[in-house]
């Protein structure tokens, strides 16, 4: 029996200069910061754009597998993430994702296609309401 090697999953996140923030993880780094009518200086995104670059990443390759199981061309395709207003007041913005094709949808399954879309495990842990634990440790 295989076994599959499940990769720890950990970032940091550090302030750099006012509202700038530096994160890394494993060997990657992203600074993120406001835009400069917010008193940023806009060198990098928002941290509300990265998390919809992670929805859309993930939603991308749920479809690109399901493309590829499915022998579908799937050149030409992407999505695109955004907060969109809640139709009652004070509630949080609902997280949409768009998938734009160019392809004849006539032999299309839609519901294949959503589930494709929030397979994998950053947009199943949304969809899922994944807890969140805060632990406060000593530097």
């Amino acid at each position: 029996m295989n076994e599959v090697k499940i990769m720890e999953q950990k970032v940091n996140v550090r302030q750099v200069t006012g509202k700038q923030l530096l994160g890394t993880a494993r060997h990657h780094a992203v600074v993120t910061d406001r835009p400069t009518e917010e008193n940023g200086t806009d060198v990098g995104c928002t941290s509300g754009e990265l998390l919809l670059l992670a929805i859309g990443s993930c939603g991308m390759a749920g479809l690109r597998r399901l493309f590829e199981s499915k022998n579908m061309p799937y050149r030409d395709f992407s999505v695109d993430v955004f907060f969109e207003p809640h139709d009652v007041p004070q509630q949080r913005d609902r997280i949409v994702m768009s998938i734009n094709m160019n392809h004849d949808l006539s032999d299309v399954d839609f519901d294949a296609i959503r589930t494709a879309a929030i397979s994998g495990g950053v947009t199943s842990r949304m969809l899922l309401g994944s807890e969140m634990d805060i632990r406060i440790a000593r530097n």
